[in-house]
């Protein structure tokens, strides 16, 4: 049965990982999109991310779930990854649409000339 834990270990922070990995990378070409001031693609990459992240934090919750019933003995570098993984995603995810708002502010009214 061990066994079979840490496989199902294995393979859920390898899920997290890969996941929220992409939804990190994802989060960094919408910033390239507004910078580029194209905000519908921004908006449009996020909610990939956001899709992305969604498949990670359901393996997360699973994670959550084995350690609540005690199937995790132990915590493992791979698993400490993966949530290192999806918490720096989460925050990547959030800044960037944020900062994606404010480039958009910044566009909507342009800079005054100085005198």
């Amino acid at each position: 049965m061990e066994d079979e834990d840490n496989s199902e270990l294995e393979t859920i922070s390898m899920t997290i990982i890969a996941n929220s990995g992409a939804a990190r990378s994802m989060a960094y070409e919408a910033l390239a999109l507004a910078k580029a001031n194209d905000f519908a693609g921004a908006k449009s990459k996020l909610k990939e991310a956001d899709a992305q992240m969604n498949i990670a934090h359901k393996a997360h919750t699973r994670l959550l779930q084995m350690d609540a019933q005690g199937l995790i003995c132990k915590v493992t570098s791979l698993s400490a990854h993966a949530q290192d993984h999806i918490m720096t995603g989460m925050v990547v995810l959030e800044m960037a649409a944020e900062l994606i708002e404010l480039y958009e502010r910044k566009q909507d009214k342009p800079c005054k000339e100085e005198k």
